[in-house]
Order: structure tokens, then C-alpha cells, then sequence
């Protein structure tokens, strides 16, 4: 009986030791787990301001790619605006030209009948005449026209219908203009109507 109370106070005593043993491995091990924790909170808020910054320049790079977007959208609006301009310009020049030249080549036969007579009743009637049809190329001039009227010049497809050969003896005037029978006319650089002319043909004997 006295080995057995003796073993039992000897594994008190052994437990109480190692209690008190395991007592400043369980202090120092709360000490270190105190002294990670800042470096975790400092390292998380390392993280989050991190992460944020990644978001403010995600929406920097988002903006910036709107911004250059519209940019692009309105030099297009612009452009054509732009174009549109032009576009109605030009038919509204194009539809005034048209109702005048009719009026123009009346003019332009009435001179062609005065260079013919014998006898002309009133100068001051043919100057009248010839002042408004001045009057009125000047005006088509202001806006763009141009007129197709010369001879002796190259024939050019763009610019000329050729309606008449005429033979010519002299090899330089071949493929020349000798005789414009109907006045072109041109806006800018759209031909709205070619004048037709007589164009010299040269043939070797």
C-alpha cells in the first residue's frame, strides 16, 4: 500500500513539473504571436492601399480610353459636317447653273447673229445686252465656275466632247481644239458640262 501512495504522489509531482514546464513555452509563444500580429495588420494595409491604387488606375485608364473615343467621334461629326457643307454647297451652285446656262448660250447666239449681220439698229442695245451677260459670268466666276471656251488648245476628254473632225494640213494641230461649238463649264474641278468642239485631225498623205 505505502509503494502505491508513493508511485501516486511521485505522478503528482511529475505532472506539476511538467505543468510548470510547458507554462513559459505557452507565455513565450503568446509573446510572438503579439509581436507578428502588427507586421500581419501592416502587411494587410500594405495590401489594401495596393489595391486600391490598382482600382484608381484601372478607372484612370477606363477614362482615358472614353476621353480618346470621343475625341475620335466628334473629328468624325466634324468631317462630316464638313463634307456635308460642300456636298449641299455644291448642289445648290449646281442647280442655280443649271437654270442659267441655258440663258448663257442664248446670249452667246445672239452675238454669234450680230457678228453675222450686215447692219446692226442700236449699239447701245448690243452693249446692254453684252454688259448683263458680263454681268452674269462675272457672277458665276465669284462662286467657283469656270467656262470652256478656248480654242487651240489640246483636246482633253475631261474637258472637251468632240462632235466634229476637221481635217488640218499641219501635223502640230492635230488633236487640237479649232472650233468650240458649245461652251463647257466647270465647278472647281468637277466638269458640270464638257463643251463640244470641231478638233483638227491630221492624216499623212
Amino acid at each position: 500500500m505505502s509503494s502505491l501512495k508513493g508511485r501516486g504522489k511521485k505522478h503528482k509531482n511529475e505532472s506539476a513539473e511538467e505543468e510548470k514546464e510547458q507554462l513559459p513555452v505557452e507565455q513565450a509563444s503568446g509573446e510572438s504571436e503579439s509581436q507578428a500580429a502588427p507586421v500581419s495588420l501592416e502587411f494587410a494595409e500594405e495590401k489594401k492601399e495596393l489595391s486600391a491604387e490598382e482600382d484608381l488606375a484601372g478607372k484612370l485608364a477606363q477614362l482615358n480610353d472614353q476621353w480618346l473615343r470621343l475625341r475620335a467621334e466628334y473629328a468624325n461629326f466634324k468631317r462630316r459636317t464638313e463634307e456635308d457643307k460642300i456636298r449641299l454647297s455644291y448642289e445648290v451652285k449646281k442647280s442655280v447653273l443649271g437654270d442659267i446656262i441655258p440663258v448663257l448660250d442664248d446670249f452667246r447666239r445672239f452675238f454669234e447673229y450680230l457678228a453675222q449681220a450686215e447692219k446692226i439698229t442700236d449699239e447701245r442695245f448690243v452693249q446692254g445686252i453684252e454688259i448683263i451677260r458680263n454681268t452674269v459670268l462675272s457672277t458665276l466666276k465669284k462662286h467657283g465656275v469656270e467656262i470652256i471656251d478656248k480654242a487651240g488648245v489640246t483636246f482633253d476628254p475631261k474637258l472637251h466632247e468632240a462632235v466634229l473632225p476637221v481635217p488640218v494640213k499641219d501635223k502640230g494641230d492635230d488633236q487640237k481644239v479649232k472650233q468650240v461649238l458649245e461652251v463647257g463649264y466647270c465647278l472647281g474641278e468637277i466638269v458640270f458640262r464638257p463643251a463640244k468642239v470641231a478638233v483638227g485631225v491630221f492624216k499623212e498623205d
